[in-house]
């Protein structure tokens, strides 16, 4: 199941000139939260999400750290976002500000086209059915890049999704080949 719930909040050109992106993407899968966890919670698997649309640099001995391994609320790095995995479109300062295993996380970044990106994942889960809230804040540098980000965010974000649901059937498919 993918839903998504749009909603580009607070765009007034005339009154005080805000420009901030609201958008909202849930996904339900049939999987457990910790086995969904465990599938998005490294910079390694955050790019097998983002594929084949971006791919997000990260140093090599970041690969397969978990995130809640990071400090929270410090800089961890920077990273030069690829589109299509190899045209360099943006540069972000990651800072994770908090992590919570198998609940989620925020992360707060700026970026050369943002000045604030605010990402946070939620996963809840009921009845065996887990579900993924993918909530983005974002504050375009500039007014003219808020159509140009607005779209980008949902190509990646449905993306994302449509991979995450892949994720969780080839997980499910593997616990039930155990049994």
């Amino acid at each position: 199941m993918f839903s998504c719930v749009k909603k580009l909040d607070d765009i007034k050109f005339r009154e005080n000139m805000t420009k901030k992106i609201t958008l909202v993407f849930n996904s339900a899968f049939k999987t457990s939260k910790e086995r969904l966890w465990g599938s998005v919670n490294t910079f390694s698997k955050l790019n097998i999400e983002l594929s084949p649309v971006l791919k997000m640099t990260y140093p090599k001995n970041f690969k397969d750290i978990s995130f809640e391994k990071y400090p929270d609320n410090v800089f961890v790095f920077s990273s030069t976002i690829l589109l299509l995995r190899f045209i360099p479109i943006d540069i972000y300062r990651v800072r994770l500000i908090s992590v919570i295993p198998d609940i989620g996380f925020i992360e707060e970044s700026e970026s050369l086209f943002t000045s604030s990106w605010k990402h946070t994942r939620k996963i809840y889960e009921n009845n065996q059915i887990c579900m993924i809230e993918d909530k983005l804040e974002v504050m375009p540098k500039y007014i003219f890049f808020v159509p140009i980000i607005y779209l980008l965010i949902n190509i990646v974000f449905k993306n994302r999704h449509r991979n995450l649901n892949r994720i969780a059937k080839s997980s499910v498919a593997t616990d039930d080949e155990k049994l």
